[in-house]
């Protein structure tokens, strides 16, 4: 069974949540582009040098992984929310 990626993230933000780190995009993003006919869209992040090198340079090495969570806005508005949904 293929691992669910999503569910792994939670557990390793409860299991640890004083060693994950979690920034919003929009403080961080450098420079974004839309796709065009030469190349796909793309955001472009400032990130610490440890980082950048865990994605790129020797994986025995790294000592972060790196993963991307799309949160809908929806999603906020009911954690906001005090309704109790089923």
């Amino acid at each position: 069974m293929k691992p669910n990626p999503a569910a792994e993230l939670v557990a390793l933000i409860q299991k640890s949540p004083d060693l994950v780190k979690v920034a919003d995009a929009r403080n961080v993003l450098m420079d974004s582009a839309r796709p065009s006919k030469r190349r796909g869209a793309y955001l472009k992040i400032a990130v610490p040098d440890e980082v950048a090198m865990a994605l790129r340079g020797d994986p025995g090495k790294a000592r972060w992984e790196v993963h991307v969570a799309l949160v809908p806005i929806e999603a906020r508005k009911r954690l906001e929310s005090r309704i109790i949904r089923p």
